[in-house]
């Protein structure tokens, strides 16, 4: 896709790689006259904007040339000159150097040097990639020179010519740094000589067996030291010809496509596999010289020009940039990746077919490859990649967060109590406040054998009632006594009194109502009486509806907090209990459960009240909510309550949130499993237990998340195709594949896993 334009003809030099700014510099060429025979020259620099849609370029700078251009070349910025040298090769046989600063300042005197020693126009120049002062120049009669820009007076000799002597076409440096010292030269003759500066001679020559060819331009190949591309100016034989120097006696491979002579070639320093021609058939073709394949040989090609296009180069900034330079069409800058779009529509317009090969683009360039990159897998993996090399590797990031999860994994597997009370002591001093150390308190009380009196102990109700009972004996006077139990009627012995015979008053009514067996009788007395021991004792005796009017009678008679709670306790109705009892008092209504419901009852119970304390919206009551479900074994209301308790605000606070809510809800899982109870993984925690082992098995641990995942889920009744039981098979298969970390040389298209092939030869 052509991005901008100018008219002119002249030859082409882009700014070096190390520059900010894309710009390019040209020169009028030495082939070509207008109508006016105006022989004048100008050196120019435009600026390359790419962002602006516009097809111009603007101007940044012109000055006059001392003659016409067959070669220009930008060299890299140095401390003298930071926007680099603009060397021309003119047709008066000079070679000339310019001061691009003073070209952009418009001040002070540009010129450098002209020295002029070649014996005919100069056709050709480079320099050198590796070392920018190093310029080679070529020129009729054989002659090659090369240059120090730093001492530019002087110049060296390439080496003797071998006869006969030829018009040297152009000249190209080896791009590889190790043998920077070898240059090759081409000319019309069709001989190209390979050159070895450290000795100045030639030291190889290749030609065309079928001596066709007319050499216009001579490429090395970006990357081998050893090949370079020849293009052929002859019209009869239009032809790229690349050359392998290991067996030079023929080229070994050609590249045809233009119909009438090559005049430019310029093989991609970024890409191997992109190599561009300029012809005498208006036609710029981008050849791909490394494919085996016929068929897509050419890559794209740019829109043809309505003259011939003598020189083609690619931009060293950005290699997507082609500038191409033609007769009467002037320079054009085009777009590499969109030539395809503008060239078919030019065809399709004009009438013409397609042409094959042209309308798109066969293959990606490799500067839109990345040189390196990485990629983590599963099971803490990382594959890294540097050209043909993969390597695997094994990463781990959060030591903290495994070595937690180390001790959960042995709690999980202990089989004695102490192995897991210790677990939750250890969490309980790493506890981050008070509030989840008390979690912690009362998941230990849960492992105990005694659950019930360890959990009593937990809420602060102990066994030693005897021990209090003496302290206050010890500090206050003894407490009163019914009166009934205090008289004995004058009589040395009573219990002697078997039946009562010597019993006198109220005792003795009693004695005869119960001889008759008058049990009402007896407690209607006694109630009358005030002695409500005796009514107790009575109706104990008797049971049935006297005991529980005995009772009531008690209870509406003794007003006291001891009374109410033996109300509760003889009631037994604890769903009623547990619905109306103050929030306050929620510590002793646990107790209460705890003693005195059901076993099979009480988990409900206490996962009830632990409700009411959650919806009464108080901050302090989520906390014993929270001892609540935990107490009565709900692991899904526990975890929901724990995770939206805890809005955590960075990764960090996240993840040990997470972690520390799995290894409460194990814990607890645990504790109903050591009792023989079920349990159920709410939404929730079924996504917190993902979480927390896949971030392990993201560390490498894959093992370790296993063991947690797999006892987890055995004790639920999730579906096999579900998410959490899919991730246990992957890292079950994880597990399963070959740990060796592996490294990957060569394509990637060769590699063979060592266990499969081990697989392979067993068979």
């Amino acid at each position: 896709m052509k991005l901008k334009e100018i008219n002119r003809t002249a030859n082409v030099a882009w700014t070096p790689p190390s520059h900010e700014h894309i710009f390019l510099a040209t020169g009028t060429d030495a082939q070509q006259l207008d109508a006016t025979f105006n022989t004048s020259a100008t050196l120019e620099i435009w600026q390359v904007d790419t962002s602006s849609r516009d097809l111009s370029m603007p101007l940044q700078a012109s000055i006059p040339a001392p003659c016409r251009f067959h070669g220009l070349v930008w060299g890299p910025r140095a401390a003298e000159c930071e926007h680099g040298l603009l060397v021309g090769a003119l047709e008066n046989g000079s070679v000339v150097l310019w001061n691009s600063d003073f070209i952009f300042n418009s001040r002070g005197n540009p010129l450098v040097s002209e020295t002029r020693h070649h014996s005919g126009p100069v056709r050709t120049i480079e320099l050198n990639p590796h070392q920018s002062n190093l310029l080679a120049s070529g020129s009729s009669g054989g002659e090659i020179f090369i240059w120090d820009l730093n001492n530019p007076s002087k110049h060296l000799t390439a080496g003797s010519y071998p006869a006969p002597m030829d018009d040297i076409s152009c000249v190209a440096w080896n791009r590889q740094s190790d043998v920077q010292y070898i240059m090759a030269s081409t000319s019309l003759s069709g001989r190209t000589i390979v050159w070895d500066l450290r000795a100045s001679k030639p030291i190889i020559t290749c030609s065309d067996p079928s001596k066709r060819s007319k050499c216009s331009a001579v490429a090395w190949h970006p990357d081998e030291a050893t090949q370079l591309a020849t293009a052929s100016e002859d019209d009869a034989n239009p032809v790229v010809q690349i050359w392998d120097l290991r067996s030079a006696h023929a080229p070994v491979k050609e590249l045809r496509s233009h119909t009438r002579g090559i005049l430019s070639l310029d093989w991609c320093a970024r890409d191997p596999s992109m190599l561009l021609t300029s012809a005498k058939d208006n036609r710029v073709i981008c050849w791909d010289p490394i494919t085996t394949d016929v068929e897509n040989e050419i890559v794209t090609e740019l829109p043809s020009s309505n003259n011939w296009v003598f020189e083609v180069r690619w931009c060293p900034r950005d290699p997507s940039l082609v500038a191409t330079a033609s007769f009467n069409s002037g320079v054009a800058v085009h777009h590499i990746t969109g030539a395809q779009e503008q060239l078919s529509a030019d065809n399709e317009s004009a009438g013409f077919p397609r042409r094959k090969g042209s309308a798109t683009i066969t293959h990606a360039p490799k500067w839109f490859k990345r040189p390196v990159g990485a990629s983590f897998g599963f099971g803490g993996k990382l594959a890294t990649f540097a050209k043909d090399k993969v390597t695997l590797h094994s990463v781990t990031v959060d030591r903290s967060v495994v070595d937690r999860a180390r001790k959960l994994d042995e709690f999980l597997v202990a089989e004695d109590t102490a192995t897991r009370v210790e677990f939750c002591q250890l969490m309980g001093k790493q506890a981050q406040d008070t509030a989840e150390q008390e979690l912690w308190q009362c998941l230990q009380a849960s492992l105990h054998r005694d659950q019930r009196r360890a959990l009593l102990k937990f809420l602060g109700y102990s066994d030693n009632v005897g021990k209090e009972a003496d302290k206050l004996l010890e500090a206050q006077s003894p407490f009163p006594q019914d009166p009934g139990n205090m008289e004995n009627h004058g009589l040395t012995h009573p219990e002697h009194d078997l039946f009562g015979q010597h019993a006198q008053g109220i005792d003795r009514v009693m004695c005869q109502a119960l001889c008759a067996g008058n049990f009402d009788g007896a407690v209607d007395v006694c109630l009358r009486a005030n002695r409500l021991s005796d009514a107790l004792v009575l109706g104990m005796v008797h049971g049935g509806d006297l005991q529980a009017r005995v009772q009531e009678a008690y209870f509406a008679r003794k007003k006291s907090s001891l009374a109410n709670l033996l109300k509760f306790i003889l009631a037994a109705d604890w769903a009623q209990a547990v619905t109306q009892c103050e929030l306050s008092a929620w510590r002793q209504t646990l107790a209460l459960l705890l003693s005195y419901a059901d076993g099979t009852a009480f988990p409900a119970l206490a996962s009830q009240l632990g409700y009411r304390l959650q919806h009464s919206g108080e901050p302090e009551s989520m906390q014993a909510a929270l001892v609540c479900f935990a107490c009565g074994g709900n692991v899904a209301a526990f975890v929901d309550l724990l995770c939206s308790s805890r809005p955590a605000t960075t990764r960090e606070a996240t993840l040990h949130d997470g972690q520390s809510t799995v290894e409460m809800a194990l814990v607890l899982c645990k504790a109903l499993t050591l009792k023989g109870k079920p349990y159920s993984l709410s939404e929730q925690l079924c996504d917190l237990l993902r979480a927390y082992t896949t971030h392990l098995a993201s560390e490498g641990f894959l093992e370790l998340a296993r063991n947690i995942l797999q006892p987890t889920l055995a004790g639920t009744q999730l579906p096999d195709d579900g998410p959490e039981h899919m991730l246990l098979k992957r890292i079950e298969c994880a597990l399963s594949a070959d740990p060796t970390p592996v490294v990957l040389d060569g394509p990637l298209a060769n590699y063979v896993n060592p266990q499969a092939q081990q697989q392979q030869q067993q068979q």
